[in-house]
């Protein structure tokens, strides 16, 4: 898994699985963004890395 600082906000954190796929987005206070994380997997966001 690779956590990362999203790039553009640079307000929440994205965790990623090996393959890319977006798992979980963090709020910077350690709660879960539900509603980016699932945006994330409608859209099949893959994290390209760097």
């Amino acid at each position: 898994m690779t956590i990362y600082l999203e790039a553009l906000h640079k307000e929440h954190l994205e965790v990623a699985s090996k393959q890319g796929k977006i798992k979980y987005v963090l709020n910077l206070d350690g709660t879960m963004n539900r509603k980016k994380a699932n945006k994330t997997s409608k859209d099949g966001y893959l994290w390209k890395g760097n």
